[in-house]
């Protein structure tokens, strides 16, 4: 076989697409229950009560540029569920409503950094991420186009009141470090699947430093 330029760089830019984790095929998914993994009070606490979550890098629907679906359903007994706050990251490249692309489930959302009190009674920590909003049902389902790659984190969802006291759940880990395991199928120490700090890089980019990349070692 003739081996020429041309073809060592298609083989090499094969090879990124295989090996870089934002472009090999992904699919994770998961549940917390009320006494597995998520914590819930009133006419909640039920195992009944849960949060599951899909997230995916297969979607063919996938905008450019946003290539991770995230999924998330929440299924109470009774009495609805009015907002639901899903962790993001707020490091030194903070996750914005930038990072996140065709929100399906509700027009009420916001970024930012929530912390108890009235809104998020019971709620055990601040907590930076998306606020979902105007739900008013038992059974809610959201999902949204992210260019952030998934990592462990957590979650906290409030109803009404049932018989005077507040209706609220969240993961039972929230208070802990989140783990730094790698995303898989499942749950992990009683935390989900939510939006990392770091956007993945495109397969323009990957394809533009491989070609550089040969491009240098042919000048050399």
């Amino acid at each position: 076989m003739l081996i020429t330029s041309k073809s060592v760089y298609l083989l090499f830019g094969a090879t990124l697409l295989l090996s870089a984790g934002g472009l090999r095929a992904d699919y994770y998914t998961g549940t917390l229950s009320y006494g597995d993994g998520l914590y819930a009070t009133q006419s909640w606490a039920k195992p009944a009560t849960s949060i599951s979550w899909t997230v995916t890098n297969e979607d063919p629907d996938a905008p450019a540029g946003f290539g991770w679906k995230y999924t998330y359903i929440l299924s109470v007994p009774s009495k609805d569920i009015s907002h639901f706050i899903v962790e993001t990251s707020d490091g030194e490249n903070p996750f914005t409503a930038d990072d996140l692309f065709g929100v399906e489930g509700t027009d009420a959302y916001e970024v930012k950094l929530f912390s108890p009190g009235a809104s998020n009674p019971s709620m055990p920590g601040d907590l930076y991420g998306v606020k979902f909003d105007d739900l008013s049902d038992t059974d809610i389902t959201v999902s949204f186009y992210s260019d952030r790659a998934p990592v462990w984190g957590d979650i906290y969802a409030k109803g009404g009141k049932d018989k005077g006291k507040n209706l609220l759940m969240y993961n039972t880990g929230f208070s802990a470090v989140d783990p730094v395991d790698p995303p898989s199928s499942g749950s992990l120490a009683g935390h989900l699947l939510r939006p990392d700090s770091v956007p993945e890089p495109s397969l323009l980019l990957l394809l533009t430093l491989g070609g550089l990349g040969l491009l240098r070692r042919r000048t050399v």
